[in-house]
């Protein structure tokens, strides 16, 4: 590992205070301690790369030395190749990343003094060229992912599939099809407007209920979410939803909809290193939450510790998991006239477990997809995350593939495409909502 691994070293009250963390939580830290005295030194374990809950929730720097990113770049290599699943998929289409990673210390050394944080990542853009993979990366401000945009040809040609547009006299068949831009994904700015006018959660008319998700990590979900009569659409405002942890919401979704199992494609990359990551992740989730932990955040959270705990093997070498398709988006069918028991509220912002979210609302019958493609940030998926120690950089790996659309097809920078498109101009106040609910109802569409 080279000599200045030996030098990070956590101090015995580091260690100590991570476990009062942990028992703040409402968990048993581990007999020793979770964290290790050295935890990027060799051999790499199940708890190897695991930090201090803090080390995660630091912003990332503005600039960093050169040489501290070279140092990390060999714990970065080590990550990839044992949890990253794009590493097989890029070196099967011809990617070298023994050369990516020599030219990357070779532009380093070539720098005479500290870089901002993304000059000193400009090489990561490289491999997200030639494999567009929306969740790995740095975690740092104006970030290298490549945003969804929805495109309207004239008329159909590849990839293309029917959707409506909403008009003043009703709806207007139309084509929309999916390309990756150079845009970053999320835009705060964006996001506040189109939504400014809405309540949290409630009824918008008696048979209409509203429910705004802003994130699928949330403890008091059910508390803030109104009952559901069997005769109400309900509407899921998953604008601007960027993620988190779905399971969390997941059971009071589903006590207003019913289950929502349906397995989409996945395979997923797995070895020693898997479950450490795995735990980076859910520490990066929680900043600032309400202690100690309850319900089914804390049976999470807990299951979660278990694993990058357990007793595990001197055996690191990676193993592969693979679920197949019960439903895919191209199953889909949204026949205007019908009446929708779900509809669903998309935008450009709404990705990573928001986008599975939609995918699982949208395999329930007559539920209607409503605004621009998602954002695509599910198709590379269970992101790890771990701190590179010299530069204090969180980086995250994606460790699982899906294939949402079951034909292959790369959903990140293309997203999920909906059945009903809103002028782009078009604010969506309660008012709007009630009128696009009565349009989707029998009678408005024929």
């Amino acid at each position: 590992m080279g000599n200045r691994a030996a030098e990070i070293a956590l101090s015995t009250e580091e260690i100590s205070r991570e476990d009062d963390w942990l028992a703040e939580l409402g968990l048993d830290p581990p007999s020793g301690g979770l964290l290790l005295e050295r935890p990027y030194a060799a051999p790499i374990t199940r708890r190897s790369f695991v930090a201090p809950a803090r080390w995660y929730w630091n912003e990332a720097p503005e600039s960093l030395h050169p040489r501290d990113l070279i140092e990390d770049l060999r714990y970065l290599q080590q990550a990839m190749k044992l949890a990253y699943v794009g590493w097989e998929t890029a070196e099967l289409r011809g990617w070298d990343f023994l050369a990516f990673f020599e030219d990357w210390r070779r532009d380093l050394r070539r720098a005479t003094g500290p870089l901002p944080v993304r000059d000193a990542f400009v090489q990561w853009q490289k491999l997200l060229d030639f494999q567009l993979d929306n969740h790995s990366g740095p975690v740092v401000s104006n970030a290298f992912q490549r945003h969804s945009r929805t495109l309207i040809p004239d008329q159909p040609e590849e990839n293309a599939r029917a959707a409506w547009m909403i008009e003043p006299r009703g709806l207007r068949r139309c084509w929309v099809r999916s390309a990756p831009s150079g845009e970053h994904p999320f835009d705060p700015a964006r996001r506040e407007e189109s939504f400014r006018l809405l309540p949290c959660s409630g009824r918008l008319a008696r048979d209409i209920v509203y429910i705004r998700v802003p994130r699928t990590f949330s403890y008091e979900m059910s508390a803030g979410m109104p009952d559901a009569n069997p005769t109400d659409t309900i509407v899921f405002d998953l604008r601007g939803n960027r993620g988190g942890a779905g399971e969390m919401i997941l059971p009071s979704v589903e006590r207003l909809v019913g289950p929502l199992r349906v397995a989409y494609g996945v395979r997923s990359k797995v070895s020693c290193l898997t479950h450490a990551l795995a735990w980076g992740h859910t520490v990066s989730q929680l900043k600032d939450v309400s202690v100690p932990l309850t319900g089914s955040a804390l049976a999470i959270v807990r299951e979660a510790l278990a694993r990058v705990t357990a007793p595990g093997t001197d055996d690191c070498a990676v193993r592969w998991q693979e679920r197949t398709a019960a439903w895919t988006w191209r199953d889909r069918r949204f026949v205007p006239g019908e009446t929708p028991r779900v509809i669903v509220l998309i935008d450009r912002d709404c990705g990573s477990d928001g986008e599975l979210l939609v995918f699982l609302l949208g395999s329930l019958p007559g539920s209607v997809i409503v605004g621009p493609n998602t954002a695509g940030v599910c198709g590379f998926i269970r992101p790890g995350y771990f701190v590179l120690p010299h530069t204090r950089v969180c980086f995250r790996l994606a460790m699982a593939m899906t294939d949402l659309y079951g034909d292959g097809r790369a959903v990140d920078g293309y997203g999920l495409e909906g059945d009903v498109l809103f002028p782009p101009d078009r604010v969506i106040d309660a008012e709007a909502l009630i009128a696009l609910v009565q349009l989707l109802r029998p009678g408005y569409t024929r």
